[in-house]
């Protein structure tokens, strides 16, 4: 069985250089080859060899329908620019009923209102991962990974067997500025940035009290949702209410910002680092490694 050859394109700014890198990386063969038998996929790294021209690689992103307005704007100026489509892989293929979204089936069909959290990540096994696990089949295949440098640690085994993952940024010792260096020669960066650290989905509950301010200041429709989902889980008996955030609700949230003073203090108090200024100034971000375990692209 021939390999394949597939890159996850998260809506983020490491996946998309990759995507523009390797793009670049076309006319060279070699550079595949090598890649391949370095991750030890000699059988690909043979397959290359002998056609003597770089494999072709497909490009799909794992829809969850919750992504944010900017992740599908960014995705059709990478298209345009790569000159070609990225597949659109859907979780509804998992759901039964057609009339509910899949995240609301997963949600209460499934999970019984259990909003996933950090510890109970089960929004990436179920719309990320077997989406994915689709998508390859059985066949050998190389994912090539955005991991860079300067963030090594992040590497790891594919959890799918079938699965190699290479790491192109590692290999030749690109780190952040590189990556936005190169975004900013092409597609530009994906708007969210000015205002949240990750892509994803809207109610990602990874994000930090200011992005969730960010939210309801760029998206208020969306945060309003995001509020709905947690009401809904509250259960008048027990008194429970899953909720986003650990130990805070997005209601409390907003009481807690209710006046523009209040959620420009929180802002700045919450800011682990300077990512903020970074992103408004150098269009960089203090990148959450918390945030990459939901990233299907560094299966």
């Amino acid at each position: 069985m021939r390999t394949r050859h597939i890159i996850g394109i998260s809506g983020g700014k490491d996946s998309a250089a990759l995507a523009i890198y390797l793009t670049r990386k076309r006319e060279d063969w070699r550079y595949f080859r090598d890649l391949a038998a370095e991750a030890g996929c000699s059988d690909a790294a043979r397959e290359i060899e002998t056609a003597k021209q770089a494999p072709e690689i497909e490009s799909f992103f794992t829809d969850t329908g919750k992504e944010l307005p900017e992740v599908y704007e960014y995705l059709e100026i990478l298209e345009k620019y790569l000159d070609k489509p990225i597949v659109r892989l859907s979780p509804f293929s998992l759901v039964e009923d057609d009339n509910t979204a899949p995240f609301d089936h997963f949600l209460w069909a499934e999970h019984g209102g259990l909003l996933p959290s950090r510890h109970q990540r089960w929004c990436t096994y179920k719309m990320k991962i077997k989406p994915m696990g689709l998508f390859v089949g059985d066949a050998p295949t190389v994912n090539y990974v955005g991991i860079r440098a300067d963030e090594s640690s992040r590497s790891k085994l594919s959890s799918l067997t079938n699965v190699t993952a290479v790491y192109p940024f590692m290999s030749d010792g690109l780190v952040r500025q590189d990556i936005v260096s190169l975004l900013e020669e092409t597609t530009g960066l994906p708007k969210y940035y000015s205002w949240r650290s990750r892509s994803g989905c809207y109610f990602c509950f990874f994000q930090r009290k200011s992005e969730w301010l960010g939210l309801r200041e760029h998206h208020p429709d969306l945060f309003e949702k995001a509020m709905r989902y947690e009401n809904e889980t509250f259960d008048p008996n027990t008194g429970r209410m899953y909720t986003w955030m650990d130990r805070m609700s997005l209601a409390e949230l907003e009481e807690e910002a209710s006046s523009m003073q209040a959620g420009a203090e929180m802002i700045a108090s919450d800011r682990q680092s300077t990512w903020q200024a970074d992103l408004i100034s150098d269009h960089l971000s203090d990148d959450d490694r918390a945030d990459h375990a939901c990233a299907v692209c560094s299966i």
